[in-house]
Formats: structure tokens, C-alpha cells, sequence
């Protein structure tokens, strides 16, 4: 039996995704951040 340290394969998909999901989101954030900072330059 190999239910003790082998994860289903949905399971580890799911994490997986879950993981891509939260860099593609702090990849966006950092990306409006920098061109918030962008305009706040040109302003200045």
C-alpha cells in the first residue's frame, strides 16, 4: 500500500495550479506596481 506518502495525482495537480495561479498573480501585482512607479516619475 502506498497511501502513506504518495499523493493522489488530481492532488498534486491541483497544488501545482494553485501555485502557478499565486506567481502569475504576484508576477501582475509587481508588474502594476512598477508601472504605477513608471508614472509616478513621468508626474514628477
Amino acid at each position: 500500500m502506498e497511501s502513506g506518502f504518495s499523493l493522489p495525482k488530481w492532488l498534486l495537480y491541483r497544488e501545482n495550479q494553485g501555485a502557478m495561479r499565486l506567481r502569475g498573480h504576484l508576477c501582475i501585482n509587481t508588474g502594476i506596481n512598477r508601472l504605477r512607479d513608471g508614472l509616478r516619475y513621468k508626474n514628477l
